[in-house]
């Protein structure tokens, strides 16, 4: 469903502190919840232990825990704690971790008052249900509230999905309706500052806006995140005209996933919840801000938590500045550039798209206001650096061949390859473990990567990326792993907005090297294939992917989710040889790659070109073919080796056979926004490994240095500096002359005199 904001504004026309009268008296409190759970009894916990619905349905809730085995769900003295949470707040109920034998785990409300049924919650028009969160990870569904008669059936859910964005389902899954944009953060430890209020409105009798999510934390009252036009599953009535058994923390005992032993699939909540209510109308959000401390809230003017802070993009790309304020009722934004009201910018992020050198040195600034008062932020400063068309360069050097180390049990999380393209940062490697052998040591750095002599020079470029296979047997390489397993590696901006993606496109090159085998993703073409690079955005479905697909071709899909029934993408030529499920990936395997896609032109518009190590690259025969998808307005962040974190299509969670992660080696992949010549894909085909490896080679009384050199401006150039001193003094360029070798330079220095440190500086 798409999303519309609901976010109105009020003028802040002068640079100074705008203030309004202060209000007598604020709204009324919310009507007295159905469903009000405190945890107040604690401490204990276990099978058995009950805490009190002092809402109006009264009652009990029971803990669950059918097999008897760590005393959870329990109470916990960890509780929110801020001006904006609930005072005297002794204790909350953490659900746990999903380890063996927490299937089951819940606490099944047993109401006593009216509903038609034992524990149900009954009919209602209207709905809110609010309450704290502390997660330490997600599942596919983790269950906040759950109401509902049947599994997709009448009632409602509140839950979280596998990237922690929030979901309100009216007589159908909470994974059916429309997730909210801000995602809840997670903390393994489930530390006191983790704590995140929630909410969720529905009123049908709304013409639009019917779903409306809310979002505060103990140092910020709850504001309006998103408002979602949707009329629920029921194709009666749009009412929830009966519910089943309410439970917190799970699904109720109507869905048999409460009992699965699937980590993935058990819709358990790994985390702490507290202050859990169900009102019977759709609150507003006054009332929904004093639901959240249990109280009145006084009446205060907005104020500043977090400051705008300067950013710095390239020419062409976008930039985006946020701020965190808080106030009682409605906070709103006004954005200003030196000085200057921007109309329509009244949120709480402002993009400033398309950028030009003549933006470089904008003031950005922002008035945020109440009907109590307001404040002027501080200055940003904008940056803006020259155009550079290379955006993404990930080369995989930093590496140390881990593949053959069987003592890694927690895999190669939070590693992190830097990218050289211009929009610098890099890419984190991430797994989620589950069963199998080693299932959580992929990826990896492998030390597998193409040689001859139109392959980048192998002394230099010493690593790719492995991103493992589902199945090994007695593979010679010793790459252990085990058949489960998620896997990809996430991008991320040193600058560039928005944060993780690369902005819009005229024009797109992706080029790179391939290793692949082991291709089990769905046996036929309708599928989206194991991904290579993922781009895509929700709710939009604008960006990129390309896939390996089961054909082992190639296939880039633009504006439309991988597998589209539009998208007629397909490479011609066959990317791999060994495609049994026991690869051993061969040296001889590899592969060079490149697709352009020309946005701009209605015919023949995209290109496939394919090489290997002793053959240049060349156009497909296939290519150019006709792919009118416009250009490409935004992407959305970029994943490699398997799908985004936003991503609904695939869920990157999958594992064995149906996990959409790539299987094989990758090296020295490249994202231009622009269409590369095929001189210059050719060009690319050899580029040297960055960032660079400066190379010592021991000859007598001399050392030899080497490296390889770029080729400006699609690769920088480097040039060797020297110094003294590593932390005084001035790192000065080598102006010796270097003896040249195909792309490698070598300086040779003799090691008596006084010692020198060596540098690289790109340029």
């Amino acid at each position: 469903m798409p999303v519309v904001s609901t976010r109105r504004s009020l003028s802040f026309a002068t640079a100074a502190l705008c203030v309004l009268p202060l209000l007598s008296a604020h709204a009324s409190f919310p009507p007295n919840a159905s469903v009000e759970l405190n945890f107040s009894e604690g401490p204990g916990g276990g099978d058995g232990i009950t805490t009190t619905n002092s809402g109006s349905l009264s009652g009990l809730a029971t803990f669950k825990d059918p097999a008897l085995t760590n005393g959870i769900p329990a109470f916990s003295t960890n509780v929110p704690a801020g001006s904006y949470a609930p005072s005297a707040n002794g204790y909350s109920v953490d659900m746990g971790l999903f380890v063996a034998g927490a299937e089951g785990h819940a606490v099944d409300l047993e109401t006593t008052a009216n509903p038609p049924g034992n524990g149900t919650f009954g009919a209602t028009a209207k709905l809110t249900v609010c309450g704290w969160v502390n997660a330490r990870t997600f599942s596919n569904r983790g269950q906040i509230a759950y109401a509902l008669e049947t599994v997709g059936g009448l009632g409602f859910s509140l839950a979280v999905n596998s990237v922690g964005a929030l979901g309100l389902g009216i007589n159908e899954n909470a994974s059916e309706a429309p997730a909210s944009l801000f995602r809840v953060p997670t903390d393994s430890s489930a530390g006191s500052n983790n704590w995140i209020f929630v909410a969720a409105t529905y009123d049908p009798e709304l013409p639009s806006d019917q779903l409306k999510y809310y979002f505060g934390r103990p140092d910020k009252l709850a504001f309006l995140e998103s408002a979602h036009t949707y009329v629920g599953g029921d194709v009666i009535s749009s009412n929830i005209d009966f519910s089943g058994p309410i439970t917190i923390g799970n699904a109720s005992s109507v869905d048999p996933n409460r009992d699965t032993t699937s980590n993935a699939g058990n819709p358990l909540f790994r985390g702490l919840i507290d202050e859990i209510k169900v009102y019977t109308n759709a609150l507003t959000l006054d009332e929904i801000q004093q639901a959240q401390i249990n109280g009145a809230v006084t009446p205060v003017a907005a104020s500043i938590l977090r400051q705008p802070s300067n950013k710095t993009a390239p020419e062409g790309q976008s930039a985006t500045f946020d701020v965190d304020a808080t106030g009682s009722g409605l906070v709103t934004y006004q954005w200003k550039i030196n000085g200057v009201d921007v109309s329509g910018a009244t949120n709480a992020t402002f993009t400033l798209e398309d950028l030009v050198i003549g933006d470089n040195g904008k003031q950005v600034s922002v008035g945020v206001t109440n009907s109590v008062g307001g404040v002027l932020s501080s200055t940003a400063t904008l940056s803006v650096t020259l155009a550079n068309p290379h955006l993404m360069y990930l080369s995989y050097v930093e590496g140390t061949d881990r593949t053959t180390n069987s003592t890694i049990s927690a895999g190669s999380q939070n590693i992190h390859t830097a990218n050289a393209g211009a929009l610098q940062g890099g890419a984190r490697f991430k797994q989620q473990n589950s069963s199998g052998l080693l299932a959580g040591v992929y990826p990896v750095f492998g030390t597998s990567v193409p040689t001859g002599p139109f392959a980048p020079n192998p002394t230099y470029n010493r690593f790719s990326l492995n991103m493992g296979s589902v199945i090994y047997t007695n593979d010679p390489r010793g790459l252990l792993a085990g058949s489960q397993g998620q896997r990809w590696l996430d991008f991320t901006n040193s600058f560039g907005s928005p944060a993780d993606t690369l902005g819009s496109m005229e024009g797109l090159t992706i080029c790179g090297w391939l290793n692949a085998g082991s291709l089990t993703f769905r046996p036929n073409n309708s599928g989206m294939g194991n991904q290579i690079v993922f781009a895509s955005a929700e709710p939009s479905r604008s960006g990129f992917a390309l896939s390996h697909k089961a054909d082992w071709s190639l296939q880039l899909s633009v504006n439309e989710w991988p597998g589209g029934a539009g998208n007629r993408s397909f490479g011609i030529v066959r990317v791999v040889t060994d495609e049994s499920n026991n690869a051993i990936y061969p040296d001889t395997n590899w592969v060079f790659f490149a697709v352009t896609y020309d946005g701009t032109l209605a015919t023949d518009n995209l290109n496939y070109y394919f090489g290997d190590a002793n053959t240049q690259v060349t156009l497909d025969a296939g290519s150019p073919q006709t792919y009118n998808k416009g250009i490409i307005t935004n992407t959305g962040p970029l994943t490699v080796g398997n799908v985004n974190a936003v991503s609904t299509i695939g869920g990157r969670t999958i594992s064995g056979d149906n996990a959409p992660f790539f299987r094989g080696f990758i090296d020295e992949l490249h994202v231009f926004n622009r269409v590369l010549s095929l001189e210059e894909i050719q060009q690319m085909q050899v580029a040297p490994a960055l960032p660079a490896y400066l190379l010592q080679t021991p000859q007598g009384n001399n050392v030899e240095l080497s490296w390889e050199q770029g080729q400006p401006p699609l690769v920088p150039g480097l040039q060797l500096q020297s110094n003294t001193n590593l932390t005084t003094g001035t790192w000065v360029d080598v102006t010796n002359p270097t003896n040249v070798t195909g792309s490698v330079r070598s300086l040779t220095l003799p090691t008596s005199g006084d010692a020198k440190f060596f540098r690289l500086r790109s340029y």
